[in-house]
């Protein structure tokens, strides 16, 4: 018995131990977004500038579920990270925020605090009427016939 090889046990007697899925790590559980967004809230976001504008908002409201109480939440690069957004862009989107009114911030070192604002919901009315700068077509001929009265 010098040899390893007498001494193992055949396959059928001791199958191997198939590999677990590569994607769950064995004790890692699943994150997610936790809490009730308000809708205008994110609608609001969801129609500003940026990229990456979205992504950041779902990032505050991520760590917001962490915090039932309280509106201010603190973030720092794991949390961009995890929605794939880079630094320059993540302060871009933060900015964005802010001038829309839903957040106001702070950075302090590598962090950002950040205060949730709330949000008006919308009215009801219909939001898709025409721009009150836009003329109608009678104004359109009014104007026509005025510029030719004055040979403008």
């Amino acid at each position: 018995m010098n040899s390893l090889e007498e001494i193992r046990l055949p396959n059928t007697i001791c199958p191997p131990i198939p590999k677990k899925d590569m994607d769950i790590v064995e004790g890692e559980k699943e994150w997610f977004i936790r809490g009730n967004i308000p809708g205008s809230w994110i609608g609001k976001a969801s129609s500003l500038p940026g990229n990456y504008t979205l992504h950041v908002a779902l990032a505050i409201w991520h760590v917001k579920g962490f915090k039932e109480k309280s509106n201010k939440v603190i973030l720092d690069r794991f949390h961009f990270d995890r929605f794939n957004v880079r630094v320059d862009s993540t302060r871009r989107a933060l900015r964005q925020l802010q001038k829309a009114g839903l957040i106001e911030y702070m950075r302090v070192g590598h962090k950002h605090h950040v205060t949730i604002l709330s949000v008006k919901p919308e009215s009801k009315q219909n939001n898709h009427a025409a721009p009150q700068n836009i003329t109608t077509r009678q104004e359109n001929d009014l104007l026509i016939n005025k510029k030719r009265q004055f040979n403008i």
